[in-house]
């Protein structure tokens, strides 16, 4: 079984605070974090809806990448790597 470093006890509000643009304007927060979890949330609005007043499936898409992201960096950092979420536009 692998040990992993202790994590520090900040790390939800180092997470909350390097947010970036994009999941500050979709009102995401860390409410977890673990080597084998990442938990958010974001509180649903009608910014998030699509013009059929449906939650935008891409508020999901963007959730699922950071949480992912998020998880992934804090395993590879254990190991001394960093990781980041890959890029979805077409070329």
């Amino acid at each position: 079984m692998r040990v992993y470093p202790r994590l520090p006890a900040d790390l939800l509000d180092t997470l909350n605070a390097s947010r970036g643009g994009y999941n500050e304007m979709l009102g995401l927060t860390f409410t977890a974090a673990s080597y084998d979890e990442v938990v958010a949330r974001v509180e649903v609005g009608p910014q998030h809806h699509q013009p059929h007043g449906l939650v935008h499936g891409g508020v999901y898409a963007a959730m699922v990448e950071t949480l992912a992201s998020v998880g992934a960096a804090l395993c590879a950092l254990a190991d001394g790597r960093t990781a980041v979420g890959p890029t979805n536009e077409n070329h």
